[in-house]
């Protein structure tokens, strides 16, 4: 039977939760780096690996996936999905040189959030083909929720509400005891409370792939020079 990976980006590396669907049991890897997660999908015979992480990087302008899935995160969420940064800008070495290259090329800059996750954006990039993105996608933690719950959530996942109503989600469908064991086995320095629900949130959509219940924006291929899809799943 197939196991299924929920992946998510965290201080320590990448927080990988991880679903055996013939002993119905949940695991998890706080990966150091990319590769760790591709040994993951060998080693544990990974059918599926959802990723917090942009795959597939524009030349200019925004991707058609990011704009999508803002306009389906409307209208308290649609700012948690930011624009992808080109790729020419992420190989930049300062985020003052990548707004540079952004704002002549297409006329905007660079958040500081997304300069910040721009090595975990490279960690992938340096290894992923257009091959692999048959087992492994890229979604928005936000937009599986949304999916998830039939809505996009009322609240910021930084307020204890906002953590309430994801976790609520979490735990009907694996157990309190799953959520808590990985926040017992690191300190917060490696891993956020947030970063686990949203691992939790990409397995959950890469277990509905393996179903074939996923959807995929957009609904036609857009791909980058590279040949890889831009494309996000929920």
């Amino acid at each position: 039977m197939p196991v299924y990976a929920g992946v998510d980006g965290a201080p320590g590396g990448w927080i990988c939760a991880l679903f055996d669907s013939d002993e119905r049991s949940v695991s998890h890897v706080l990966a150091p780096d990319a590769s760790r997660l591709f040994a993951l999908r060998e080693a544990l015979r990974v059918e599926t690996m959802a990723i917090d992480i942009p795959i597939g990087l524009p030349e200019v302008g925004l991707r058609t996936c990011d704009l999508e899935a803002r306009a389906l995160l409307k209208p308290h969420r649609l700012h948690s999905v930011f624009p992808t940064p080109l790729r020419e800008a992420i190989e930049q070495p300062t985020w003052d040189d990548a707004n540079r290259l952004s704002r002549a090329r297409c006329g905007r800059g660079i958040s500081k959030q997304a300069w910040n996750i721009t090595p975990k954006i490279r960690d992938v990039d340096a290894l992923i083909t257009p091959d692999d993105q048959r087992w492994m996608i890229e979604v928005h933690p936000e937009l599986c929720f949304a999916a998830w719950s039939g809505s996009p959530m009322s609240h910021s996942k930084k307020t204890p509400e906002g953590r309430a109503e994801r976790e609520d989600l979490i735990d009907e469908a694996f157990g309190a005891d799953a959520r808590a064991e990985i926040r017992q086995s690191h300190p917060v320095k490696d891993l956020a409370t947030d970063d686990i629900n949203d691992a939790f949130a990409a397995l959950y959509c890469a277990m509905k792939r393996g179903v074939g219940a996923a959807e995929r924006i957009p609904a036609i291929d857009e791909r980058d020079r590279r040949g890889l899809l831009m494309e996000m799943w929920w």
